[in-house]
């Protein structure tokens, strides 16, 4: 049985159904916003309506690259041998673990010797080396697996562990029916994948330029080295970026192909037109049908009618919160010291499309009912999201507008009195019998150091009167006593 379901304007969605199964989206466990099918309720009559895409591969969708939404699909969540569109993930962990894609990366026997001869490759040889910058354009144009392998050993050490590493990322994603076997994608029991979860992947690789420099190039030069010593030009195996071929697209910015007998032809294409990102993905296609499928699919996507529209206005929108503290001292009650205003930093635009009524969306808005010192303008307090029913449309941070400090910490004398309250009057006093309190202490140093004085005086005195006595009794007897 066949479902189709085709989505509005990257946020929003029409979905017609022929007689088929109700397809639900995978529940995924983690705080990651999922991309679901809108219910037939929550349709909407739009003026036009492109037509519907044909394709003959297993396995189709279209996804806007921004939000993660689908536009379309068919069977997405059908697990699928991947092929060499495994690299993908490859790539994506290579750049995460590798912060100086200058480094070199040596190439094993293990990575050469341990394919099978069908497998693809660039034919380097044990010893050589690339940087991994060239590495990464060895695995995503001419799809070379021994240098996917020497990659995953360069990063962990040995396969299995990267293996484990991409597992642990698709999973992250949100992509929970994947599993890997290998970097390179070729077959093997128990990998598969869905065209769904290719698309997560590939939406989170596109996110780094390296990835999207490698992927759109049509080709490269390889410098020389021992096997190659004029150097080599590898050729990107993705016809919709080579512009001398029959499958070129304009709005194609690259993406990566697979081949084996058990997943037949498979893609996965980034794709941008008029400020829209779209990532489509075809599995299990007949020959070169995942160009032509492709082409097909993101016409569709990009035709879809859609704008931008206000949703959320920062210029009526803000909360006054107040702000609250309690002293250390025993007993201390909480007390109001401030409060803070609240707001967003701009409108909140979201695609919608063109006929969208607004009364269809729900917006949460998440902020504090009282909140604790130190604060900063610029803090980061709250978040208004906006759904289309269960769809992540958008969001928006709002941000304190103002600073409270923590108050200056004063005696206990000072801060409780009488009800607790600590006032002008009861401030003067306390200041006044500090005050006192160093004068008295000030008097007592003064006169300590006056009588110490007049004793050294004193003594200097007697001390003085006794030689002048002595002195007298010598001169009259002429001897001294």
């Amino acid at each position: 049985m066949k479902r189709r379901t085709l989505w509005l304007a990257l946020l929003m969605a029409v979905m017609l159904s022929l007689p088929a199964t109700n397809t639900q989206a995978v529940q995924i466990p983690l705080n990651i916003p999922l991309s679901a099918c809108i219910p037939e309720e929550f349709l909407t009559t739009l003026s036009y309506l492109p037509p519907l895409p044909e394709y003959v591969s297993g396995a189709v969708i279209v996804m806007d690259a921004e939000t993660g939404l689908i536009l379309y699909e068919r069977d997405q969540h059908a697990r699928l041998y991947p092929a060499s569109i495994t690299k993908v993930m490859t790539a994506l962990v290579v750049l995460e673990h590798v912060t100086d894609l200058s480094e070199t990366l040596h190439i094993t026997e293990h990575s050469v010797l341990s394919l099978p001869s069908y497998a693809s490759r660039m034919g380097i040889q044990p010893g050589e080396t690339l940087t991994m910058r060239e590495a990464l354009y060895g695995i995503m144009l001419p799809s070379a697996n021994e240098v996917s392998i020497a990659m995953a050993e360069h990063v962990s050490g040995n396969v299995e562990d990267f293996v484990d590493l991409m597992n642990q990322r698709a999973y992250s994603l949100g992509a929970v029916n994947t599993r890997f076997i290998n970097p390179s994608g070729l077959p093997g029991d128990n990998q598969y994948t869905t065209a769904y979860d290719v698309a997560l992947i590939m939406r989170e690789a596109v996110r780094f330029p390296a990835f999207i420099d490698a992927i759109a190039a049509a080709y490269f030069e390889l410098p020389p080295r021992e096997s190659q010593p004029e150097g080599q030009t590898i050729r990107n195996t993705n016809w919709m970026i080579r512009e001398e071929g029959p499958y070129f697209h304009g709005a194609v910015i690259g993406g990566k192909t697979g081949f084996t007998n058990a997943a037949q032809h498979t893609l996965v294409t980034f794709a941008e037109r008029d400020g829209r990102s779209l990532i489509v993905t075809t599995l299990f296609a007949p020959s070169r049908a995942t160009f032509t499928d492709t082409a097909s699919l993101l016409e569709y996507g990009f035709s879809l009618p859609y704008e931008y529209r206000t949703v959320f206005r920062t210029d009526i929108n803000s909360w006054t919160v107040p702000v609250f503290y309690t002293s250390d001292i025993e007993g201390a009650e909480e007390e109001q010291i401030g409060q803070v205003s609240i707001r967003g930093d701009s409108d909140l635009l979201v695609r919608l499309p063109v006929d969208f009524s607004r009364i269809q969306l729900r917006t949460e808005i998440s902020v504090p009912e009282k909140l604790s010192p130190p604060i900063e303008a610029g803090d980061v307090l709250g978040l208004v999201t906006v759904y289309a029913q269960d769809i992540w449309m958008g969001e928006m941070v709002l941000r304190a507008e103002n600073s409270v400090y923590l108050p200056e910490i004063l005696p206990e004398a000072v801060l409780r009195w009488g009800d607790g309250m600590v006032g002008v009057a009861q401030l003067a006093i306390a200041a006044l019998a500090v005050a006192m309190t160093l004068v008295v202490f000030v008097l007592i140093v003064l006169f300590s150091i006056r009588a110490r004085n007049n004793r050294k005086q004193l003594k200097r005195m007697r001390t003085y009167e006794r030689r002048r006595a002595n002195s007298h009794r010598y001169l009259e007897t002429g001897f001294r006593d």
